[in-house]
């Protein structure tokens, strides 16, 4: 996972805010806590205008980022900052830059934990197969996939290979060697 360092003072602190608030941050700014939003005030973070925000991305992203994001394209990434995992989406509506970050927890949580039925366990007994997690943005479908994979990888001798767009968690090897891919992502440094 790629690492930033900078100190960019507006994007470090609003990352930092977005982490300590539990919270996915869109543009014009609102935090979504579960399926809520809620603006952020002004006096805490008050909205860039466009030659603000790009000045703000060229110093803490890499010049692919920004040029994709000048030119258009919708882009998504995963990035470290200062310790902490976030996920980043770039794109434009009529003309303006819109983005969102989410904080990404670094806990990786069990099936038990998730109280996931017991049927997910025989999914993951099954020795062979492909298995889809799909719904609405919001219903825990990484956490899900996260525990089914780390299950399997903790239990079974096998190759994993997952392919994600972007990747949020590293996984861990266990008894299996895990292979993960990462489909449509730009270096965010």
């Amino acid at each position: 996972m790629l690492q930033i360092e900078t100190k960019t003072d507006y994007f470090g602190q609003l990352l930092k805010w977005v982490r300590d608030h539990r919270a996915q941050i869109d543009r014009p700014f609102r935090i979504r806590r579960g399926n809520k939003l809620e603006p952020i005030p002004e006096d805490v973070f008050p909205v860039l205008n466009h030659d603000e925000m790009m000045a703000g991305l060229e110093e803490f992203f890499s010049t692919d980022i920004v040029e994709g994001i000048r030119s258009g394209r919708e882009t998504d990434f995963h990035f470290e900052y200062f310790g902490n995992c976030h996920r980043a989406h770039f794109g434009r509506q009529q003309s303006q830059v819109y983005f969102s970050f989410r904080a990404i927890t670094p806990v990786m949580f069990g099936l038990k934990d998730l109280q996931l039925p017991t049927s997910m366990r025989d999914v993951i007994r099954d020795p062979s197969g492909l298995v889809l997690f799909a719904g609405p943005r919001g219903h825990a479908k990484g956490n899900a996939a996260r525990a089914a994979l780390r299950e399997f990888v903790e239990k079974r001798e096998a190759r994993v290979i997952s392919i994600e767009e972007p990747m949020k968690y590293v996984l861990p090897e266990g008894k299996s060697q895990v292979l993960q891919r990462e489909v449509g992502w730009m270096s965010a440094r």
